[in-house]
């Protein structure tokens, strides 16, 4: 059976929420993101069109590529320009897991029949340890117990602090 492969370019005037919704469904299917909003990378999005001196340059977020199951060659990864966020944290990820208890589906969304994916970003410290954990998207209480479960996990030590996104579908 041949593959199906999907772009989705999502524009800036998208508004945040309906951005957030987008790249959850979009990473857990596979799809390659595409936006042009200078937060666009920093909510999940994989590749973000940057418009500079008349010409258009890109920045790429390897760790939702990797989430997403998407490779991209080394050639077009070295003509992405870096993503100058405002954190000191290096959004490089995927760092290696040493460590990551799945979270347990919450009884109480059992009995809702409550089921979708839940997009954090992480601040792992050089040692591997979690340093922070934000909710991006997702349904509240599926997202919690998922933000408790990544309190615990582990990654690989590295040179600097890197910001990871992660993302976990419960489905019933």
């Amino acid at each position: 059976m041949p593959t199906t492969n999907w772009v989705v370019l999502i524009r800036a005037s998208t508004g945040r929420k309906r951005t957030q919704e987008i790249i959850a469904a979009g990473v857990a299917a596979g799809v390659l993101l595409i936006g042009e909003d200078d937060s666009f990378l920093q909510q999940g999005g994989m590749i973000n069109l940057i418009l500079q001196n008349g010409k258009v340059h890109f920045a790429v977020n390897r760790g939702a590529l990797s989430q997403a199951g998407i490779q991209v060659s080394k050639e077009l990864l070295r003509l992405a320009q870096d993503d100058e966020g405002s954190r000191k944290a290096e959004p490089l990820g995927p760092r290696q897991l040493r460590q990551s208890d799945p979270p347990e589906y919450p009884e109480i969304a059992r009995r809702l029949k409550l089921h979708g994916t839940v997009h954090l970003e992480v601040e792992v410290r050089r040692d591997g340890t979690i340093k922070a954990v934000r909710i991006m998207g997702g349904h509240p209480v599926l997202a919690d117990t998922f933000s408790q479960a990544v309190q615990h996990w582990k990654y690989e030590p590295g040179p600097n602090e890197t910001v990871e996104q992660l993302f976990y579908t419960f489905d019933h």
